[in-house]
């Protein structure tokens, strides 16, 4: 192997703290928003209640990993193929959607495998930084060519 672009990426998805504090203040802020708004109090405590369900929903799924479809190991293999592992110990390869974000804080890779489209949100606390490093480094390299 001659270079990095050549070793597979193998990352086991922690429970990440900064995803949990920051879907939580993204949820809460919704809610809060929600009352500021012009509607009926029943439509507002109905709009709320959905809210915080999907907010448990998003915890439980990508922080907890309680759900059977949440994403617990990612490997970008030497072929360029992505395989994601779910926590019910099902492994499948899948295709890498447009409309990923990779940002040094944050990494958002949207996926399809047949009929799902799983997500895998990625933190530098989850992550091993070189590992984390090498992955952003690679998905930048792959959208310019």
């Amino acid at each position: 192997m001659s270079n990095h672009f050549e070793l597979p990426i193998r990352i086991d998805i922690r429970p990440s703290f900064w995803l949990a504090c920051g879907l939580t203040v993204a949820h809460l802020g919704a809610c809060v928003i929600l009352f500021a708004v012009e509607l009926a109090l029943a439509i507002k405590l109905m709009l709320a209640l959905a809210i915080l369900i999907s907010l448990l929903h998003t915890l439980r799924t990508y922080v907890l990993q309680k759900n059977p479809h949440s994403p617990v190991q990612l490997l970008l293999d030497v072929m360029e193929e992505w395989h994601l592992t779910t926590a019910n110990g099902e492994t499948c390869e899948v295709t890498l959607r447009s409309g990923a974000l990779v940002h040094p804080l944050l990494v958002v890779l949207p996926f399809r495998d047949g009929v799902r489209f799983p997500v895998v949100i990625l933190t530098p606390d989850v992550v091993d930084a070189g590992m984390f490093r090498r992955l952003r480094v690679r998905l930048r390299y792959q959208r310019q060519v």
